[in-house]
């Protein structure tokens, strides 16, 4: 018997660890999770050489190379609206310290104005 993890053990059988774990759990194959959580199964010998991966058809790698396309596509679509958002945020913190500046000059005006206007009267 070969103890490998389940994804060593779905490319030396050629199926998924989804296929390979569900052979394990109707007990078709020897397994068991180990204290990280991820299952180990044992393989046997007489089935740990007999399959050799399958190289990917052109096929599969001209799907693999569109998947790569498309989610590169993506990623720059949201790398372009996080730096919106960097940008709004950075106007939104401007226009807040705009105005908490004319908020203290209008308080020191008004608070200058009353001053004037209690020393009249005193």
């Amino acid at each position: 018997m070969h103890e490998m993890p389940i994804h060593e053990a779905a490319v030396l059988l050629g199926m998924t660890k989804e296929g390979v774990r569900r052979r394990v759990l109707k007990g078709r194959l020897e397994g068991r999770k180990g204290n990280d959580g991820e299952w180990i199964v044992f393989v046997p010998d007489e089935l740990a050489g007999t399959r050799q991966p399958a190289a990917p058809s052109d096929q599969e790698l001209a799907a693999l190379g569109a998947r790569c396309q498309a989610l590169e596509l993506t990623a720059a679509r949201l790398e372009e609206r996080l730096a919106a958002a960097d940008r709004l945020l950075t106007e939104r913190e401007a226009t807040i310290l705009d105005l908490r500046q004319e908020r203290d000059r209008l308080l020191e005006r008004g608070l200058a104005a009353w001053l004037r206007r209690a020393l009249r009267i005193g």
